[in-house]
């Protein structure tokens, strides 16, 4: 019975998770900021009150599943902000975004080595396919139009240097691979980045023992500020919280430091690559993680002679 409630608590703060970032895009605020700010704000918040202790992972993955840029997803949608459209579509991906989460953490419990348990990136592939199947289904009943996905392939492809100048580029590498080595030399010290008055016993093991909270503190603290550079901002701040999700990799690791630092710079090709068919959906920084992770656990495992590479770097 404890573990159905504590299940049912899992499905709402995720929900809620992705339903404020959503909000909070339509307000103006970008995805980056606003996920690491809700995500931050809501595990402090149940962590004074003491209630879902555990619910940190689940509520990350929510804050994912709401960057989902559903003005580009749903051009069609008619009315003001907020409309009765808008809400029964983010409505359906944050409960979405809740049930994939759960589904994958029951296969996750069972299943650990296929599940790919201990990769950075894993939330927010999650938040990816809720993404995904909440587009399919509601697209042919929200905007009765072209399939959303096909169009922003032709929109993809057609723009100016497929999508990205090189400088842009150049600056997400830089970005991301900064973002997945960085936090590993501030390892349970993101505490510092909380006022003093807040930094109480609860949090303080909520923090230690979790990097959800230290993933969104350097989302909010360091991609906010990134988005004030001109230009190449918007780039620079998705780019390095992608890293972090890279950072946040629990395996045993030859070389942890580049292990990190070749997905890192990894990361940014897949998304390019992936922004193709799937530009607009939430959750795409995290697949990419994941899958360069991947990549890269695939490169050091697969030759004998990569591991003594990796070993002496």
């Amino acid at each position: 019975m404890d573990s159905i409630k504590e299940n049912f608590l899992v499905l709402l703060l995720s929900a809620l998770a992705c339903w404020l970032v959503l909000g909070l895009q339509q307000l103006g605020v970008p995805p980056v900021p606003a996920s690491g700010l809700i995500t931050f704000v809501l595990v402090v918040t149940l962590s004074f009150l003491n209630i879902g202790s555990a619910c940190g992972p689940g509520i990350m993955c929510g804050s994912f599943a709401g960057m989902t840029l559903l003005s580009d997803l749903l051009p069609n949608v008619p009315g003001p902000t907020f409309s009765l459209k808008w809400v029964a579509a983010s409505l359906c991906l944050s409960f979405t975004a809740g049930g994939v989460y759960l589904l994958i953490q029951l296969l996750s419990a069972k299943y650990p080595r296929r599940m790919l348990n201990g990769y950075g990136g894993k939330l927010g592939a999650t938040a990816f396919l809720a993404s995904l199947l909440c587009t399919l289904m509601t697209s042919p009943f929200l905007v009765g139009g072209p399939d959303p996905i096909t169009v922003a392939i032709q929109d993809f492809i057609h723009s100016p240097s497929f999508g990205l100048s090189l400088n842009a580029f150049a600056m997400s590498m830089v970005a991301s691979a900064t973002g997945a080595v960085i936090p590993l030399f501030f390892a349970g010290k993101e505490l510092f980045l909380i006022p003093l008055p807040l930094r109480q016993n609860s949090i303080y093991q909520l923090t230690a023992n979790s990097r959800v909270i230290g993933t969104a503190l350097w989302g909010l603290c360091v991609g906010g500020p990134l988005l004030l550079i001109p230009q190449v901002g918007g780039v620079m701040a998705s780019s390095w919280y992608m890293g972090t999700f890279v950072s946040m990799t629990a395996l045993e690791l030859s070389s942890p430091l580049m292990f990190r630092l070749l997905a890192g710079l990894m990361a940014p090709w897949v998304l390019m690559l992936l922004r193709i068919p799937f530009d607009g959906l939430g959750g795409l920084l995290g697949l990419a993680a994941l899958l360069s992770v991947c990549v890269v656990r695939r490169m050091e495992s697969l030759w004998p002679q990569n591991r003594q590479f990796f070993y002496r770097l």
